[in-house]
């Protein structure tokens, strides 16, 4: 049997969501966005620190953030909706 793990987009199809998610555990260090703020895609978004280590979560498509769900001090879970976008194309 064949196993694909990833397909290309089909036409119409976006390639990444309009979310920003939490790739690690850990504590929301600071927010760089607002609701209503244009985004480039990997631009930085928010910094996440997980054992002493911060991490810059950068956009995964271009977009306008709709909603900032976490706040500075926040504890977050693997894949957690961080960021809500609006896809712009």
């Amino acid at each position: 049997g064949e196993v694909v793990l990833e397909s290309a987009p089909k036409p119409g199809e976006v390639s990444a969501p309009p979310v920003l998610v939490a790739p690690i555990t850990g504590v929301v260090h600071s927010i760089h966005v607002s609701p209503g703020d244009a985004v480039y895609e990997g631009e930085g978004m928010l910094v996440l620190e997980a054992m002493k280590m911060e991490t810059i979560l950068k956009a995964p498509r271009a977009g306008v953030v709709t909603r900032v769900l976490v706040s500075p001090g926040d504890q977050v879970r693997t894949e957690q909706v961080l960021v809500e976008m609006e896809a712009v194309d």
